[in-house]
């Protein structure tokens, strides 16, 4: 099975169809921050699902629905919330299994893209957006950006800024018109922002796509709002990969005969256990190439 080259060909077109949702997913699985990158690629995902609904029925159709069956079986992580209305309601249940059923294999894609969609689309994926100085999540909010996602900011700001002020006090005023000035300025290029070395390709911060660490070279000491703000955007992780990770390491230490550590003690043995576990990983790596020229790491 795994020989033919039509198994291949179709897994090729699958991870095609959902690339930006594989994206989406190894985002929230990084160590690293790239809040100013999540909403940029469910942007792009929002974009290809209809062409991604073409790729998967076709291949459903080809591979005469033997092999998506179990999507039927995915339950929304939502539906062990009882609802009285829905419940006392048989028709529209019996309605909605019907409909499920007949879905194609591309629908339910996009049915469950849809379901979770809007946990990813918050106000700190919006300004990470909006404020990354990465070439094309750049353009892409220059381009595309609306009174909503301004709003959004603004929300941010008043949270993150100005918690305690009024909505009508010139505290408040003065805060939110220094930061939009100076976005303008971001956005144009133009004022503290009229550098050519900062928006090089050169540039390191850019490459390998560190927002917050450009924003502190270049904005936190050179404007009053927009970098202190931008840097605590973009700094942020996007999923809990990190936690469970470290709760790993946790379990391995905090035994029951060692149950009563300290929270400080615990920290400083987990921190040395994690490196020494990523040592250890690294040294017993094995990069092979196999015959399609795709690189793995093995251990």
């Amino acid at each position: 099975m795994l020989k033919r080259e039509s198994t291949w060909e179709c897994m090729a077109k699958f991870v095609r169809a959902v690339f930006p949702m594989l994206i989406v997913l190894r985002l929230a699985d990084q160590k690293e921050p790239v809040m100013d990158k999540l909403y940029f690629y469910v942007r792009r995902m929002d974009k290809t699902l209809n062409q991604s609904k073409i790729i998967l029925d076709d291949l459903q159709h080809n591979t005469h629905e033997i092999s998506w069956r179990l999507l039927s079986m995915i339950k929304d992580d939502e539906s062990n919330d009882y609802d009285d209305s829905e419940a006392s309601d048989e028709n529209n249940d019996n309605t909605d299994s019907e409909t499920d059923d007949e879905a194609s294999l591309g629908q339910k894609v996009i049915d469950i893209w849809n379901k979770r969609r809007n946990k990813l689309v918050n106000d700190f994926a919006i300004a990470g957006w909006m404020l990354s100085p990465i070439p094309d999540i750049f353009e892409d909010s220059t381009a595309n950006m609306t009174g909503e996602h301004r709003d959004a900011i603004d929300r941010l700001l008043k949270k993150m800024f100005a918690t305690c002020l009024a909505d009508d006090s010139d505290e408040l005023a003065l805060t939110m018109n220094t930061f939009w000035e100076e976005f303008e300025h971001f956005k144009s290029k133009s004022g503290q922002f009229d550098k050519s070395y900062i928006w090089s390709s050169q540039n390191r911060d850019l490459t390998l796509g560190k927002s917050h660490l450009w924003h502190k070279k270049n904005s936190y000491v050179q404007t009053k709002i927009l970098g202190k703000f931008a840097c605590r955007v973009c700094s942020k992780i996007v999923g809990m990969g990190s936690a469970e990770r470290n709760w790993g390491d946790v379990k391995h230490l905090k035994s029951d005969k060692r149950s009563h550590l300290s929270a400080e003690a615990v920290e400083k043995q987990a921190t040395i256990f994690g490196a020494s576990s990523s040592e250890t990983w690294i040294q017993n790596v094995t990069i092979f190439t196999n015959s399609s020229g795709l690189t793995f790491g093995l251990s």
